[in-house]
């Protein structure tokens, strides 16, 4: 009956350790906007959390997922999942801050909606609350290998948050220092390609077919139509023909798609995705990276 309730207890463990190693491997792939959102709650200075919580995150996963030091760490865990429920909590009731960035940008639609997010995160404290209270301390002769182990992985972490981070003043604000602001379509050659008229409001979106960011964008690309943010939505690809086939079946463009690879615009932009907000044929406002949903975006940023 031990042997159940400690493989048990286990279970719970390493189920915890994999829901962390996945939250923070997500938020290092899109640590960008993970900056971005730690910045939302008052201070750009936030965003240089962003590689430390995680790193605590792959630290914590680590150990739950290898079973060593269960009842400290389990109790860290347990602390860190009330810290992270009542700052989300606050940013949600008192700045209007609607994403978790639990996930980075894996299924933020479904785990920004506050029922699941508080489901979640009940859910995972009672696991790290009964890790912590039930879990005993048995040293193996495994351990020495588990450490290891962790710390290679952590040290691969590390080098990967230090090479992806860049502060926010170095990519923030962009319409500061982006080149393309206040350009004519005339300018880049966007006329050409598109009949632009100057009493209406457009997005010129650039993505390539193979971009994570990019494919994230997509949906909330369409909203910006949907909702009649624009007149008009104009999408530049870039990729091969198996790219976009298998794009193809997954998504429906909500606007004017380009012709693929169109070398002329490759040196207008430095990075996929790009968007271009165009008003009286003028580039009003550049944003690169991953594109917010119209309600998020409006809410940090006023067009001219």
């Amino acid at each position: 009956m031990n042997t159940l309730k400690e493989n048990l207890f286990n279970i719970f463990s390493v189920i915890l350790g994999l829901v962390l190693l996945s939250s923070a491997f997500f938020k290092l792939i899109d640590i960008l906007e993970f900056e971005n959102l730690l910045s939302s709650y008052g201070s750009t200075y936030f965003s240089y959390l962003a590689p430390f919580i995680i790193l605590i995150e792959f630290y914590l996963g680590l150990h739950l997922l290898f079973l060593l030091n269960l009842k400290k760490i389990a109790f860290y865990t347990f602390l860190m999942l009330v810290l992270f429920t009542i700052i989300y909590t606050y940013g949600y009731a008192i700045k209007g801050i609607e994403s978790c960035g639990c996930f980075g940008g894996l299924w933020s639609n479904i785990f920004d909606i506050p029922l699941v997010f508080y489901s979640k995160n009940i859910l995972l404290i009672s696991l790290s609350f009964v890790v912590y209270k039930k879990s005993v301390t048995i040293v193996s002769s495994e351990d020495k290998l588990k450490r290891t182990i962790i710390y290679l992985l952590l040290a691969v972490a590390i080098y990967q948050s230090g090479f992806r981070f860049i502060p926010m003043h170095k990519h923030l604000p962009e319409m500061e220092h982006n080149l393309l602001i206040d350009k004519f379509v005339s300018d880049l050659g966007l006329d050409e390609i598109y009949s632009f008229s100057t009493d209406s409001t457009y997005i010129v979106f650039l993505f390539s077919y193979s971009c994570p960011h990019c494919i994230n964008s997509i949906a909330n690309i369409n909203l910006y139509k949907d909702q009649n943010k624009v007149s008009e939505i104009i999408f530049i690809p870039y990729g091969n023909k198996v790219d976009r086939t298998e794009f193809d079946k997954n998504f429906n463009l909500k606007g004017y798609r380009l012709e693929d690879n169109l070398d002329s615009f490759s040196s207008i932009i430095t990075g996929y995705p790009t968007t271009l907000f165009i008003k009286k044929n003028n580039v009003i406002f550049v944003k690169k990276g991953l594109m917010p949903s119209p309600m998020d975006f409006y809410k940090k940023n006023i067009l001219k």
